[in-house]
């Protein structure tokens, strides 16, 4: 009650401070600040679960991406998502692959450049179609780590108007080569 009656820039600093490890009673309080209508504190609320390091934590942020909150939040979700471990980070760092936004697509890409995921190499082989080239260039990287039948998909690419989406196309081609000679 002490916390709803404070200005934005309180419960802001209230919800960093709520955030430390292993502060379990932190989670349900920082959980509905994540609805405030303050964008300063829906932030504050984001890094505070963060940092409780709480597995209940992911499961929040991927339900919560999934409800399409706020741009500036959803960047931040995705920016957290980004160094969580697990299946339920991973599904909703994939989910953001066909988002309409070109920003969150390469935030989401860009999650999987140190982890091996089934579903981020597919959706790497269907945003080897996106508009933006950027997008292109990143999936491409991620193929570099899949599998045989994935040199049909790159070859393509090496016709790409933008040369570097043709110079990626041509190093990940060499990588999967070298991965699976026949290929």
């Amino acid at each position: 009650r002490a916390v709803r009656s404070m200005d934005d820039a309180d419960r802001a600093v209230a919800a960093v401070a709520l955030g430390f490890p292993g502060n379990r009673a932190a989670f349900e309080p920082l959980r509905c600040a994540l609805r405030a209508p303050s964008a300063r504190v829906r932030q504050a609320a984001l890094q505070g679960l963060g940092a409780l390091d709480d597995p209940r934590v992911t499961a929040v942020l991927g339900a919560l991406l999934a409800l399409s909150p706020p741009e500036a939040l959803r960047r931040s979700i995705v920016r957290h998502l980004r160094q969580v471990p697990g299946e339920t980070a991973e599904r909703a760092l994939v989910a953001q692959f066909y988002s309409a936004d070109v920003e969150m697509r390469l935030l989401a890409l860009s999650a999987f450049r140190t982890r091996d995921s089934a579903p981020a190499l597919e959706g790497a082989r269907y945003l080897l179609h996106d508009h933006d080239p950027r997008v292109r260039v990143l999936a491409l990287t991620l193929l570099e780590r899949g599998e045989r039948q994935d040199a049909n998909a790159v070859a393509p690419l090496l016709a790409d108007p933008y040369h570097r989406v043709q110079r990626t196309a041509q190093v990940t081609l060499l990588r999967l080569r070298r991965t699976y000679p026949a290929a």
